[in-house]
Protein backbone atom coordinates (compact mmCIF):
# COMPACT_ATOMS: atom_id res chain seq x y z
CA UNK A 1 0.00 0.00 0.00
CA UNK A 2 1.62 3.79 -0.89
CA UNK A 3 0.20 6.85 0.00
CA UNK A 4 -3.18 5.85 0.80
CA UNK A 5 -5.89 8.60 1.43
CA UNK A 6 -9.46 7.66 1.83
CA UNK A 7 -12.14 10.63 2.57
CA UNK A 8 -15.77 10.49 3.64
CA UNK A 9 -16.45 13.62 2.19
CA UNK A 10 -14.74 16.26 4.94
CA UNK A 11 -13.84 13.27 7.26
CA UNK A 12 -10.22 12.14 6.48
CA UNK A 13 -10.06 8.32 8.03
CA UNK A 14 -6.35 7.28 6.43
CA UNK A 15 -3.68 9.76 4.89
CA UNK A 16 -1.01 9.04 2.95
CA UNK A 17 -0.39 5.18 4.61
CA UNK A 18 2.03 3.19 3.03
CA UNK A 19 3.15 0.02 4.61
CA UNK A 20 4.05 -3.88 3.51
CA UNK A 21 2.43 -6.65 4.91
CA UNK A 22 4.39 -9.39 6.08
CA UNK A 23 4.03 -12.34 3.46
CA UNK A 24 2.77 -16.43 4.75
CA UNK A 25 2.91 -14.51 8.16
CA UNK A 26 0.05 -13.29 10.93
CA UNK A 27 -0.15 -9.79 10.54
CA UNK A 28 -1.81 -7.82 13.47
CA UNK A 29 -3.90 -4.51 13.22
CA UNK A 30 -4.84 -2.96 16.03
CA UNK A 31 -6.11 0.32 16.95
CA UNK A 32 -9.01 2.02 18.64
CA UNK A 33 -12.41 1.82 17.45
CA UNK A 34 -12.99 4.20 14.52
CA UNK A 35 -9.41 4.50 13.75
CA UNK A 36 -9.81 3.14 10.20
CA UNK A 37 -9.40 -0.64 10.43
CA UNK A 38 -12.62 -1.93 8.78
CA UNK A 39 -11.95 0.92 6.31
CA UNK A 40 -8.58 -0.17 5.85
CA UNK A 41 -9.92 -3.75 5.46
CA UNK A 42 -12.57 -2.90 2.77
CA UNK A 43 -10.27 -1.01 0.75
CA UNK A 44 -7.76 -3.87 0.20
CA UNK A 45 -10.73 -6.46 -0.47
CA UNK A 46 -11.99 -3.81 -2.95
CA UNK A 47 -15.20 -2.81 -1.34
CA UNK A 48 -14.40 0.81 -1.31
CA UNK A 49 -13.01 2.04 -4.86
CA UNK A 50 -12.29 5.33 -4.40
CA UNK A 51 -9.44 6.26 -2.84
CA UNK A 52 -6.05 7.95 -3.40
CA UNK A 53 -2.73 6.18 -3.83
CA UNK A 54 -2.16 2.32 -4.84
CA UNK A 55 -2.17 -1.15 -3.53
CA UNK A 56 -0.92 -4.49 -4.75
CA UNK A 57 -2.96 -6.29 -7.01
CA UNK A 58 -3.69 -9.44 -4.94
CA UNK A 59 -6.38 -12.06 -4.50
CA UNK A 60 -7.51 -11.18 -1.06
CA UNK A 61 -10.43 -12.84 0.06
CA UNK A 62 -12.63 -10.80 3.61
CA UNK A 63 -14.24 -12.07 6.34
CA UNK A 64 -16.07 -9.00 8.16
CA UNK A 65 -17.41 -8.57 11.47
CA UNK A 66 -20.84 -8.51 10.05
CA UNK A 67 -20.56 -10.95 7.61
CA UNK A 68 -23.71 -11.39 5.36
CA UNK A 69 -25.42 -14.90 4.73
CA UNK A 70 -28.65 -16.10 3.15
CA UNK A 71 -30.72 -16.25 6.33
CA UNK A 72 -33.63 -18.39 4.73
CA UNK A 73 -30.66 -21.02 3.98
CA UNK A 74 -28.91 -23.25 6.17
CA UNK A 75 -25.03 -23.05 6.65
CA UNK A 76 -24.20 -25.87 4.76
CA UNK A 77 -26.03 -24.14 1.54
CA UNK A 78 -24.45 -20.87 2.03
CA UNK A 79 -20.85 -22.80 2.22
CA UNK A 80 -21.77 -24.17 -0.97
CA UNK A 81 -22.74 -20.71 -2.54
CA UNK A 82 -19.72 -18.75 -1.87
CA UNK A 83 -17.09 -21.54 -2.31
CA UNK A 84 -16.34 -23.03 -5.29
CA UNK A 85 -15.98 -26.89 -5.81
CA UNK A 86 -11.83 -27.09 -4.31
CA UNK A 87 -12.55 -24.79 -1.42
CA UNK A 88 -15.75 -26.82 -0.25
CA UNK A 89 -13.32 -30.32 0.02
CA UNK A 90 -11.72 -28.26 2.92
CA UNK A 91 -14.59 -27.16 4.89
CA UNK A 92 -15.34 -30.26 6.99
CA UNK A 93 -11.89 -29.93 8.55
CA UNK A 94 -13.18 -26.36 10.15
CA UNK A 95 -16.71 -27.89 10.84
CA UNK A 96 -15.52 -30.37 13.03
CA UNK A 97 -12.64 -27.98 14.72
CA UNK A 98 -15.48 -25.44 15.66
CA UNK A 99 -18.51 -27.89 16.85
CA UNK A 100 -20.84 -27.11 13.80
CA UNK A 101 -22.00 -30.47 12.82
CA UNK A 102 -25.69 -29.86 15.00
CA UNK A 103 -26.31 -26.63 13.27
CA UNK A 104 -24.17 -26.68 10.00
CA UNK A 105 -27.41 -27.79 8.09
CA UNK A 106 -30.07 -25.61 10.18
CA UNK A 107 -31.20 -22.11 8.46
CA UNK A 108 -28.89 -19.56 9.52
CA UNK A 109 -31.61 -17.35 10.57
CA UNK A 110 -31.61 -19.68 13.40
CA UNK A 111 -28.08 -19.42 14.80
CA UNK A 112 -26.65 -17.20 17.57
CA UNK A 113 -23.93 -14.56 16.76
CA UNK A 114 -21.40 -17.57 18.06
CA UNK A 115 -22.43 -19.75 15.59
CA UNK A 116 -22.45 -17.04 12.75
CA UNK A 117 -18.95 -16.25 13.52
CA UNK A 118 -17.76 -19.71 13.10
CA UNK A 119 -19.82 -20.02 9.96
CA UNK A 120 -17.93 -17.17 8.53
CA UNK A 121 -14.46 -18.36 9.70
CA UNK A 122 -15.19 -22.02 8.10
CA UNK A 123 -15.99 -19.68 4.58
CA UNK A 124 -12.96 -17.68 4.81
CA UNK A 125 -10.50 -20.58 6.18
CA UNK A 126 -11.89 -22.53 3.68
CA UNK A 127 -11.09 -20.15 0.52
CA UNK A 128 -8.36 -20.19 -1.83
CA UNK A 129 -6.59 -16.76 -2.02
CA UNK A 130 -3.18 -14.75 -1.87
CA UNK A 131 -4.39 -12.81 1.32
CA UNK A 132 -6.92 -13.51 3.97
CA UNK A 133 -8.43 -10.27 6.19
CA UNK A 134 -10.37 -10.99 9.37
CA UNK A 135 -11.55 -8.06 10.55
CA UNK A 136 -12.29 -8.50 14.31
CA UNK A 137 -12.53 -12.76 13.98
CA UNK A 138 -13.27 -13.43 18.08
CA UNK A 139 -16.03 -11.30 18.42
CA UNK A 140 -18.92 -13.27 19.61
CA UNK A 141 -16.61 -16.45 20.31
CA UNK A 142 -15.98 -18.44 23.48
CA UNK A 143 -12.57 -18.77 24.64
CA UNK A 144 -12.17 -22.69 23.36
CA UNK A 145 -12.93 -21.76 20.11
CA UNK A 146 -10.63 -18.55 20.24
CA UNK A 147 -8.07 -21.17 21.07
CA UNK A 148 -9.08 -23.59 18.47
CA UNK A 149 -8.99 -20.17 16.19
CA UNK A 150 -5.18 -19.23 16.85
CA UNK A 151 -4.25 -22.89 16.00
CA UNK A 152 -5.14 -23.43 12.77
CA UNK A 153 -3.96 -20.12 11.98
CA UNK A 154 -0.46 -21.16 12.82
CA UNK A 155 -0.64 -23.72 10.22
CA UNK A 156 -2.34 -21.47 7.87
CA UNK A 157 0.22 -19.55 7.74
CA UNK A 158 2.44 -21.40 6.29
CA UNK A 159 0.49 -21.03 2.59
CA UNK A 160 -1.20 -17.50 2.59
CA UNK A 161 -0.89 -14.12 4.19
CA UNK A 162 -2.99 -13.28 7.26
CA UNK A 163 -4.53 -10.23 8.25
CA UNK A 164 -6.16 -9.69 11.41
CA UNK A 165 -7.49 -6.83 12.57
CA UNK A 166 -8.27 -7.29 16.83
CA UNK A 167 -9.37 -4.96 19.52
CA UNK A 168 -9.03 -7.34 21.76
CA UNK A 169 -4.90 -7.83 22.42
CA UNK A 170 -5.40 -10.50 25.31
CA UNK A 171 -6.82 -12.82 22.32
CA UNK A 172 -4.63 -11.89 19.77
CA UNK A 173 -1.23 -10.64 21.18
CA UNK A 174 2.25 -9.44 19.98
CA UNK A 175 3.22 -12.55 20.69
CA UNK A 176 1.31 -14.29 18.99
CA UNK A 177 1.66 -11.93 15.39
CA UNK A 178 4.67 -12.00 13.30
CA UNK A 179 4.50 -8.18 12.54
CA UNK A 180 2.41 -5.60 13.97
CA UNK A 181 0.59 -2.59 12.55
CA UNK A 182 -1.03 0.20 14.39
CA UNK A 183 -3.62 2.46 13.10
CA UNK A 184 -3.22 5.68 14.76
CA UNK A 185 -3.96 9.34 13.68
CA UNK A 186 -5.34 8.27 10.22
CA UNK A 187 -1.89 6.73 9.32
CA UNK A 188 -0.98 2.73 9.75
CA UNK A 189 2.81 2.34 11.23
CA UNK A 190 4.55 -1.43 11.79
CA UNK A 191 5.55 -1.19 15.32
CA UNK A 192 8.14 -3.62 17.09
CA UNK A 193 7.42 -6.68 18.99
CA UNK A 194 8.72 -8.20 21.80
CA UNK A 195 10.60 -11.22 19.83
CA UNK A 196 12.36 -8.04 17.85
CA UNK A 197 13.23 -6.11 20.90
CA UNK A 198 14.07 -9.25 23.31
CA UNK A 199 15.27 -12.90 23.66
CA UNK A 200 14.42 -15.66 25.24
CA UNK A 201 16.74 -17.11 27.77
CA UNK A 202 16.90 -20.27 30.07
CA UNK A 203 18.53 -19.81 33.46
CA UNK A 204 18.93 -22.47 36.48
CA UNK A 205 19.30 -21.26 39.60
CA UNK A 206 20.22 -22.65 43.38
CA UNK A 207 17.08 -20.59 44.20
CA UNK A 208 13.88 -19.43 43.40
CA UNK A 209 14.51 -16.32 41.34
CA UNK A 210 11.84 -13.16 42.36
CA UNK A 211 9.73 -12.70 39.43
CA UNK A 212 8.99 -9.42 40.25
CA UNK A 213 12.20 -8.75 38.91
CA UNK A 214 12.32 -10.49 35.87
CA UNK A 215 9.90 -11.20 32.83
CA UNK A 216 9.17 -15.32 33.25
CA UNK A 217 7.61 -16.92 30.42
CA UNK A 218 7.82 -20.53 31.64
CA UNK A 219 9.04 -23.21 34.56
CA UNK A 220 10.24 -26.16 34.45
CA UNK A 221 10.00 -29.09 36.47
CA UNK A 222 14.02 -29.23 36.95
CA UNK A 223 14.24 -25.91 38.63
CA UNK A 224 15.08 -23.70 35.34
CA UNK A 225 13.07 -20.69 34.04
CA UNK A 226 12.71 -19.17 31.00
CA UNK A 227 12.81 -15.38 30.80
CA UNK A 228 12.99 -12.88 28.23
CA UNK A 229 15.57 -10.21 28.66
CA UNK A 230 15.79 -6.98 26.43
CA UNK A 231 18.36 -6.89 23.87
CA UNK A 232 21.39 -5.00 25.66
CA UNK A 233 20.18 -5.73 29.13
CA UNK A 234 21.96 -9.25 29.18
CA UNK A 235 25.08 -8.25 31.43
CA UNK A 236 22.85 -6.52 33.91
CA UNK A 237 20.45 -9.75 33.75
CA UNK A 238 23.34 -11.77 34.49
CA UNK A 239 24.36 -9.53 37.40
CA UNK A 240 21.21 -9.60 39.00
CA UNK A 241 20.60 -13.35 38.72
CA UNK A 242 24.31 -13.79 40.37
CA UNK A 243 22.13 -12.83 43.58
CA UNK A 244 20.77 -16.18 42.87
CA UNK A 245 23.03 -18.63 42.82
CA UNK A 246 22.98 -18.97 39.06
CA UNK A 247 24.25 -22.43 37.19
CA UNK A 248 23.37 -21.33 34.06
CA UNK A 249 22.59 -18.53 31.56
CA UNK A 250 22.13 -19.48 27.95
CA UNK A 251 20.36 -18.32 24.23
CA UNK A 252 17.68 -20.74 23.46
CA UNK A 253 14.83 -21.16 20.61
CA UNK A 254 11.33 -19.40 21.09
CA UNK A 255 9.87 -22.01 18.61
CA UNK A 256 11.42 -24.68 20.53
CA UNK A 257 10.62 -23.90 24.39
CA UNK A 258 6.92 -23.81 22.96
CA UNK A 259 6.98 -26.76 21.42
CA UNK A 260 8.06 -28.31 24.43
CA UNK A 261 11.47 -29.64 23.27
CA UNK A 262 13.57 -27.76 26.09
CA UNK A 263 13.80 -29.00 29.67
Amino acid sequence: MNNITKNYGKNTVLKDASFSFEKNAVNLVIGKNGSGKTTLFKTLYGLIRQFEGEKEHLDYKMMSENSVFFKRRSGMENLEYFLDKVELQNVDEFIEAFGMRDFIHRKVKTYSQGMRKKLALTMILSSTCDVMLMDEPTNGLDVPSVMILKSIIEKKKNSVTIVISSHDVGLFDKRFADAVFLIRDKTVSRVMTDEQTSSLYIVATLRPIDENMFSVIDRYTDGSYCIRINKGEEADAACALAAFGLVLFRPSDAAGIKAGLLS
